[in-house]
C-alpha cells in the first residue's frame, strides 16, 4: 500500500490526487485529529507524533509514506529519513515541500505568495528550497492561526472563516502587490477557498495535483518500490480521532464520506 499521513484530514486534498493520477494503487491514509493542529506544536512534539503515524502507516502494510503535511515535512521528515528509516529496512518516507517548490519554480513566477502554519513558516523549509532554486523570487509568507481549525471543526462555509480568508488575501497583496500567484502550503487549506473561488485577482494553487504527479514519477523510476505496491483492494482510512466526525468533514475534501476507523498511533 502507499501510506498517507496527515496532521488530520487536510492530506485527503492530497489523496484525493493521488486515487485520480494513480487509481491502481491501493492506499491506506491516517490522520492524525486526535492531535490536530500541528502548526503550533514544538517540533520534537511534531517529530514525535509524525513518526508515531509513520509506523502505524508501515505496520498497516504501507511500503511508502507519504507526509501529505506541510508542517510535518518541515519539521520533521529530515530525521526520519536519515535516523528512524533504519527500524524499517525497505521502506521509505517522502515529503512535499520540495516537490511543491520544484513546480512552482517551474512555472516561471517572479513573486508568489505562502499561505502556511505558523510551524511551517517559522521553520523557513519553503524559503529555504525556493532560495536553493529560484534565489530571484519574491515571495512573502503568512500563517493563519485559525484555519486548520476550522478545517478540522468543518466550519469552513461559516462566516467566521470566510472573513479570515478574505483578511489574509487582502494582507498580501497589500503588502506584495506585484504578487503572480497564492501557494496554498498547508493540505487542509484548499477547504477553505471552495467557496472563495473566483474571488480573488492572482491564481491559487493547491499541492494535490503536484503531488500525485510527483509521485507517479517517482514510481516510475522506483519500481522496487512501485512492485510491492498492492494494485487492487479497498482503500483504508484511520484517524486517531472521532471517526463519524471526521467521516462527515472528510466530505469537502473527498466529495463522498468516506468510512473512517479508530486508530491510536
Amino acid at each position: 500500500m502507499i501510506g498517507i499521513f496527515d496532521s488530520g484530514i487536510g492530506g485527503l486534498s492530497i489523496l484525493r490526487s493521488i486515487h485520480k493520477r494513480l487509481p491502481e494503487y491501493r492506499t491506506v491514509y491516517f490522520g492524525d485529529s486526535a492531535n490536530a493542529p500541528y502548526g503550533s506544536k514544538t517540533p520534537e512534539e511534531i517529530l514525535d507524533l509524525t513518526w508515531r503515524g509513520v509506523k502505524l502507516l508501515f505496520d498497516e502494510g504501507a511500503v511508502l509514506a507519504i507526509l501529505a503535511c506541510n508542517t510535518a515535512t518541515a519539521q520533521a521528515l529530515c530525521t526520519i529519513q536519515k535516523e528512524k528509516l533504519k527500524e524499517y529496512p525497505g521502506r521509505n518516507v517522502l515529503g512535499i515541500v520540495l516537490p511543491t517548490v520544484e513546480e512552482m519554480v517551474d512555472l516561471n513566477f517572479e513573486s508568489i505568495a505562502i499561505l502556511a502554519t505558523p510551524s511551517t513558516v517559522s521553520s523557513g523549509a519553503y524559503i529555504k528550497e525556493f532560495n536553493k532554486l529560484s534565489p530571484k523570487m519574491k515571495i512573502v509568507q503568512h500563517a493563519p492561526k485559525d484555519w486548520t481549525g476550522f478545517v478540522e471543526a468543518n466550519k469552513v462555509q461559516q462566516k467566521e472563516a470566510q472573513k479570515s480568508v478574505k483578511k489574509h488575501i487582502d494582507l498580501i497583496l497589500e503588502e506584495q502587490p506585484d504578487t503572480q500567484a497564492i501557494l496554498l502550503a498547508c493540505t487542509h487549506f484548499p477547504a477553505l477557498f471552495h467557496a472563495y473561488a473566483g474571488r480573488v485577482p492572482v491564481p491559487i494553487f493547491a499541492q494535490g495535483g503536484i503531488i500525485a504527479g510527483k509521485l507517479r514519477s517517482y514510481l516510475e523510476r522506483h519500481p522496487e518500490f512501485a512492485s510491492n505496491i498492492e494494485q487492487k483492494g479497498d482503500h483504508l482510512y484511520l484517524t486517531s480521532g472521532d471517526p463519524d466526525h471526521v467521516s462527515i468533514a472528510a466530505e469537502v475534501f473527498m466529495g463522498y464520506k468516506p468510512e473512517f476507523q479508530k486508530r491510536v498511533s
